[in-house]
């Protein structure tokens, strides 16, 4: 199953060309079409790239998780929160 588009993704490669490591995660932003026989790609915003942070990667490095920007939202900060 394809990871969804505009989700939270991990490559699950590295690659030297583009400097990144396996591990490396980000948003799924497009599938990019392959000619027939050839494996389509994606683009792929990485979290901790301020400078380049779009890469391209081939469709089978990417591995859908779930959002941590998300779930960080959520996650109790352990003070206790006023009414009103």
């Amino acid at each position: 199953m394809d990871p969804k588009l505009y989700h939270a993704v991990r490559i699950v490669r590295d690659d030297p060309s583009q400097r990144f490591v396996a591990g490396a995660e980000g948003y799924l932003l497009d599938w990019l079409d392959a000619p027939p026989g050839d494996e389509k790609g994606a683009i792929v915003e990485l979290y901790d790239r301020p400078d380049d942070p779009v890469v391209t990667v081939p469709a089978s490095w990417l591995e859908a998780i779930s959002d941590p920007q998300a779930a960080d939202k959520d996650r109790p900060t352990g003070k206790a929160r006023r009414a009103g």
